[in-house]
């Protein structure tokens, strides 16, 4: 008798702890389902805020946040801390990430400090993103045949 209800507890157990691990995870929103305009202004200003901090982990995370949501962002004004992380920076890493954020900056002046910079990146990984990113951005605005985009895709090949 007691050999059964140690089992019968060992099941009770097992059933209620299992249960949960088969359950479906609850559903956060997310900033493009929920947020409002105001919602999005305070996380662009807090955005700003962490792109001209010294701590690198804040800079990294602001980066990749502009990168994911910089058609909604407003953070013009934080286009020369952008492109101070990739002029100055020592970690290639970063200076990648801040290439690739001053185009989702959305900031023409970024776009073009990086057209004018490009020819000067000793990386050959951070040169070879900055051509692909303004031949994305060319494309875009139609000032550049497609091909290019397919060029630059070779180039890497070789």
């Amino acid at each position: 008798m007691k050999r059964l209800s140690h089992l019968a507890l060992v099941a009770l157990v097992t059933v209620a702890l299992a249960a949960p691990l088969h359950a479906d995870p609850p559903a956060f929103p997310t900033p493009e389902s929920s947020w409002s305009d105001a919602d999005w202004q305070a996380f662009s200003e807090n955005l700003v805020v962490g792109l001209a901090s010294d701590n690198d982990g804040v800079r990294a995370s602001a980066l990749q946040l502009v990168i994911e949501y910089g058609d909604r962002l407003d953070v013009d004004e934080a286009a020369f801390d952008v492109a101070r992380i990739y002029r100055n920076h020592a970690n290639e890493q970063m200076r990648h990430l801040a290439a690739v954020s001053c185009v989702h900056l959305g900031s023409d002046w970024a776009i073009s400090y990086l057209r004018m910079s490009e020819p000067f990146e000793k990386s050959k990984r951070v040169k070879h993103t900055i051509r692909a990113l303004l031949a994305e951005v060319d494309a875009r605005k139609g000032t550049v045949e497609t091909g290019k985009l397919q060029m630059i895709a070779e180039e890497k090949v070789r």
